[in-house]
Order: C-alpha cells, then sequence, then structure tokens
C-alpha cells in the first residue's frame, strides 16, 4: 500500500505544528483509482496560509507520483493513483 508524507519548510510564514492532512487517501488506496487528501497550512497566528510542502509517496516498489492542486484558504489537494 502506498504511504503519504507531507514534509512543510520550516522557513515560510507557516507553522508546521498547525498545518494539517487529511483524508481517505492518507490511510487507504485502491490500484489503479486515485486517491486524495487535503493538506491544510495555518500561519503562526493559525490563519490559513499558502504553503508550498513536498509531498512524497512511496509504493511497494518505489515511489509514486502525486499531483497537488492549491486551492483557497491555504488548502492544498493532492491526489495519487497507485500502480500495484
Amino acid at each position: 500500500a502506498a504511504a503519504p508524507t507531507v514534509d512543510v519548510p520550516v522557513s515560510q510564514d507557516v507553522d508546521p505544528a498547525q498545518c494539517t492532512a487529511s483524508g481517505d487517501g492518507l490511510k487507504k488506496a485502491v490500484v489503479g483509482k486515485p486517491a486524495n487528501f487535503v493538506v491544510e497550512g495555518r500561519n503562526k497566528s493559525g490563519k490559513p496560509a499558502p504553503v508550498d510542502f513536498v509531498v512524497s509517496v512511496a509504493g511497494p516498489s518505489g515511489a509514486v507520483q502525486p499531483k497537488a492542486v492549491k486551492g483557497k484558504d491555504g488548502k492544498t489537494l493532492v491526489s495519487y493513483t497507485p500502480t500495484e
């Protein structure tokens, strides 16, 4: 099964401790079907903030390429499709 990880750089006006990732795609994925989750960035004041982050998804035989689409209020939708 694929295992997503999200790394938030600390050099931005973002508090990594207040950033969250949520959604079914963090817990489970079906081969050949898109799995999704949302990363929400927050600044040091706790307000929504856009954040540049690195997402990696590891599959049994190597990395799976995720796609990230930035939305409003510091939220980014991440999608990946497991191949095995």
